[in-house]
């Protein structure tokens, strides 16, 4: 029995019909394969600091060297990775991002008073510590009025 790919002999045991030189881009080239590998790559780092960390450090030697880091930018080159990037600049992602933002650094803020904070930061020029100050008062108020409102005080 021989590699498929170079043609070395290979025991009689083997189920790939490729050596281990070869068995590794047969595995790959089927996408479902590829996919566990990818999967459970993932679950080894997110689970295992070790091993997270000694990839970070080879990671990091590899960056260090001239050589490596020139390759790897002509591997991104070829994958053509920057294309799908300039593709996800619309106007509509540039918006979503925005709100995502804008909803992550409010998050402090209640949602019916974010309009209002943001007219009182962008259109009175007041700056965000007191504009923050008004809102909470604000949001103070209105909560007092529905707990009365409710009868709890």
């Amino acid at each position: 029995m021989t590699c498929n790919a170079c043609g070395a002999s290979l025991w009689s045991g083997n189920k790939s019909g490729y050596c281990r030189k070869h068995v590794g881009a047969f595995l790959s080239s089927s996408a479902e394969h590829a996919a566990k590998i990818s999967a459970g790559l993932r679950r080894k780092m997110a689970t295992d600091p070790i091993y997270r960390e000694q990839c970070s450090a080879i990671a990091r030697k590899n960056c260090a060297s001239p050589k490596l880091r020139e390759a790897a930018r002509e591997a991104a080159k070829r994958s053509g990775a920057w294309r799908k990037a300039i593709a996800a600049t619309t106007p509509e992602s540039y918006a979503l991002a925005a709100k995502r933002s804008a909803e992550t650094k409010l998050s402090w803020c209640p949602i019916e008073l974010r309009d209002e904070y943001q007219f009182l930061t962008k259109r009175k020029k007041l700056k965000a510590a007191e504009a923050r100050e008004i809102i909470l008062a604000q949001h103070e108020k209105n909560m007092a009025e529905f707990r009365r409102k409710l009868g709890a005080e």
